[in-house]
């Protein structure tokens, strides 16, 4: 699920296997790029909303087992399949995309991350098309993607959980160096499974909140060269699925301020329908609960 900002209300997009459809009733439609006979379920990663022409208006990347895909807003609600030709990105039997401007020059790029195999970065040349580049070369297999300055230099930083020469998957964080090229930090110390950025206590350093598989959620800061972790909440895995993150959202006292955001509302309440109906697994909930975590700390800080 994805939320399209628009001048009106503001959309709300959901994928259903090769389709991706507006729940405002409007009847938007836009095929998911699935390849034929391969019947993999769509990543709720695989759409991704950016603003790809700088034409201040948001426009939908997908990426699925059909490769990759980009949809330009239009001036009237339309979304036009614009995708610039690129055989990596067709090939690409893809999880997930995020927007980022990798290399800073102020056009936003896509990394795509495939099912197997390394992410790579779609460079947005600025004349519509892109070309494809390695993001990380050795990093593997990711199901997520941030774009945050974790390391408080004032440029942002890949933060992605997957592979890097370990054996199981963990959180990888690699320090902008400019120019599209990337070092490697110490991973930080916590076991997670999901995560999300948010600068939590308000002193100017993002942490990464990991959720972990022991059920708890941890802050990991990145100062002075080293990693300082802290415990801010605890997974209730005794509650019923269907209100999960509603209870731990209350439990946290963040309630109030995730529900000033109304697209994070919507999400709760697609989550909690979808728990209860079995049409959204735990891992993706507790995905979407991280989000709204995040989402619940920004409002805070403004």
């Amino acid at each position: 699920m994805a939320t399209v900002p628009t001048d009106g209300p503001t959309q709300m997009l959901a994928i259903e296997f090769d389709k991706v459809t507006a729940l405002d009733g409007s009847g938007l439609r836009m095929p998911f790029p699935a390849r034929p006979g391969n019947n993999s379920v769509p990543n709720f990663q695989g759409i991704a909303v950016a603003d790809w022409n700088n034409d201040f208006l948001r426009d939908v990347v997908m990426a699925g087992s059909g490769g990759v895909r980009l949809f330009l807003q239009q001036e009237d609600g339309r979304f036009v399949d614009q995708t610039p030709a690129d055989q990596k990105a067709a090939d690409c039997i893809c999880l997930g995309a995020w927007p980022a401007d990798i290399e800073m020059d102020g056009d936003l790029d896509i990394v795509a991350a495939p099912v197997d195999g390394e992410p790579f970065v779609l460079r947005n040349n600025g004349n519509g098309t892109w070309t494809s580049a390695p993001l990380v070369a050795g990093l593997t297999n990711i199901t997520q993607f941030a774009w945050a300055d974790v390391d408080n230099d004032g440029d942002p930083d890949v933060v992605a959980l997957g592979l890097y020469h370990s054996i199981s998957p963990r959180i990888h964080v690699f320090a902008n160096r400019r120019k599209g090229e990337f070092a490697s930090l110490p991973p930080p110390p916590v076991a997670a499974f999901t995560f999300a950025i948010a600068d939590m206590d308000g002193d100017g350093t993002f942490d990464v909140l990991a959720l972990e598989k022991a059920s708890n959620v941890r802050a990991a800061a990145y100062r002075s060269g080293q990693w300082t972790v802290r415990d801010i909440a605890a997974w209730p895995n005794t509650e019923p699925l269907a209100t999960v993150a509603t209870q731990q959202l209350k439990s946290n006292n963040l309630e109030e301020r995730v529900f000033r955001g109304q697209s994070c509302r919507a999400k709760l309440e697609a989550l909690e329908v979808g728990l209860s109906t079995g049409q959204i697994d735990v891992p993706h909930a507790t995905t979407a609960y991280m989000q709204c975590l995040e989402e619940a700390a920004y409002l805070e800080s403004r």
